[in-house]
């Protein structure tokens, strides 16, 4: 997503656009691992399912209520404990 910010695009699309590069790799690498079979169906039911769920309520509610510097900033927070 920051490099989506240093080409200028509005934090909402730069959010959209990270999503979506996301999902293509996570379904990507998913197909993959099932075609070798090492595909495990209990961690998409209990982690997937909800992180899609909340990421789409997420982007369609709470993307319009919070205002993009504070998006910015919980982001910011988040990308360092993930460090």
């Amino acid at each position: 997503m920051p490099v989506f910010m240093l080409m200028h695009f509005s934090y909402p699309i730069a959010v959209d656009a990270s999503l979506m590069a996301v999902f293509l790799s996570s379904l990507s690498s998913s197909i993959q691992n099932y075609r070798v079979e090492r595909f495990d169906l209990e961690p998409i039911l209990f982690m997937g399912i909800p992180a899609a769920i909340y990421a789409i309520i997420g982007n369609l509610y709470l993307i319009k209520i919070i205002p993009s510097k504070t998006l910015m900033l919980i982001f910011s927070g988040l990308m360092l404990l993930n460090v």
